[in-house]
């Protein structure tokens, strides 16, 4: 196996190599399909190693101390960040309690922790064992953290009970707040590409100078097709490398199948029960959203609706049309690849309503005065969450290039 060095990059997305500019500052976007290749931003190190400090001591504070404190004529119920979680425990709520307690706690929290054993070490310039695996996980983590999300749904949350009661802000929920942009502004600062010449500073990996190559996903590096066809991992990041993601359209046509089955009781039933002086009402995600829109909260009708509603439909059928057009050629690839990015990116945002409902569970505990229960639908709608971003990320949107990249070849 010969090791160099290279001065190329292989667009995810598109799969065209092309060379990277001697001296890069600020964004490199694929000249192609104007996907992002990699940031360069003068100074990251330290601002990303400070950064994670602050992150790790908002994180300790946001979850030591009150969050929220709903106060119903003089009765208090407080809450903590971690509270939801165990009031979905104690109602043997496993899965939901599970995908709350991953996207707003142990993902965020294993971030932190990433950072910092890649920063610190980094910034003294001494390499540490297990740093390649934590730099691909910080890559997979990212959008199963969901701080922002949450964030968005303690907001609609208090708008919802400042009819029923007083909702005090607690000291967590400042210190949570900032935990969210500074954690996105760890990401943001994150300087893959030198991390991994760093580690590693050759890239490219053949047989023979000169063969095909594939880049890995995992670091960026070019893999020659015939280490490939033997089953070698990538020498840098130890990550399997494909030319394309196997059975891909079958697996996005899956998980696609399965969101769509489950997004049937997800609307039908009943995502929460509110019993309040004996009057008990069952609410769906619509008649959710038809009550904001009859108490006068148009803006976070809107909000709700485009979350919880038009997002997932919208996904599911872009989803659907990208794997109808991975299967014949087209000239309307920019739009398509453009499509595909939006759907990665405001997926996630559809956990909001599920937030919503376990952050009114938590908070609205007051016996025959007022309580909320979990219904049915929270779960379906998690599901529905979860299998769409994961055919996201099964989708190879190189396909939709191929016949493209193969005349190129030619």
């Amino acid at each position: 196996m010969i090791e160099l060095r290279n001065n190329q990059i292989e667009c995810h997305e598109c799969g065209q190599r092309q060379r990277v500019p001697s001296i890069t500052k600020g964004l490199c976007r694929c000249r192609t399909c104007r996907a992002t290749l990699f940031v360069e931003r003068p100074g990251w190190l330290s601002r990303g190693l400070a950064f994670t400090f602050a992150g790790l001591i908002l994180f300790i504070v946001s979850n030591s101390f009150a969050f929220l404190t709903l106060d119903v004529g003089g009765i208090q119920q407080e809450v903590t960040l971690l509270s939801g979680v165990w009031a979905l425990l104690q109602r043997e709520q496993w899965l939901l309690s599970l995908l709350v307690f991953g996207t707003t706690f142990l993902f965020p929290l294993l971030e932190l922790l990433g950072f910092g054993y890649i920063y610190l070490p980094a910034a003294m310039r001494r390499s540490l064992p297990g740093q390649r695996w934590v730099l691909h996980f910080l890559l997979v983590a990212r959008p199963w953290s969901m701080l922002e999300v949450f964030l968005l749904g303690v907001f609609v949350a208090s708008v919802k009970l400042r009819e029923l009661a007083d909702i005090i802000p607690g000291p967590a929920l400042y210190a949570f707040l900032g935990l969210v942009f500074v954690l996105l502004a760890a990401h943001q600062q994150m300087n893959r590409r030198w991390l991994w010449n760093w580690l590693q500073p050759y890239d490219y990996y053949v047989s023979q100078v000169g063969e095909p190559v594939t880049g890995c996903h995992g670091c960026d590096a070019l893999i020659g097709q015939s280490l490939i066809r033997h089953g070698l991992r990538c020498p840098r990041c130890r990550e399997r490398v494909h030319h394309r993601i196997p059975q891909s359209l079958q697996k996005t046509s899956a998980l696609l199948l399965a969101a769509m089955l489950l997004y049937l009781p997800a609307n039908l039933l009943p995502i929460m029960t509110t019993t309040a002086l004996g009057k008990v009402q069952s609410d769906t995600i619509f008649t959710g959203v038809i009550h904001l829109l009859s108490g006068g909260m148009w803006p976070l009708a809107l909000v709700v609706f485009v979350a919880s509603i038009l997002v997932p439909i919208a996904k599911m059928l872009v989803l659907t049309y990208l794997l109808w057009c991975a299967r014949r050629p087209s000239l309307l690839r920019h739009q398509q690849a453009r499509l595909y990015r939006i759907t990665e990116l405001v997926g996630r945002w559809s956990m909001v309503d599920v937030y919503v409902v376990i952050l009114l569970v938590a908070l609205v505990q007051f016996g025959v005065v007022a309580n909320v229960e979990p219904g049915g639908a929270a779960l379906a709608f998690g599901g529905v969450v979860v299998l769409t971003m994961l055919a996201a990320e099964t989708f190879d949107p190189r396909l939709l290039w191929d016949s493209d990249n193969d005349r190129h070849r030619g």
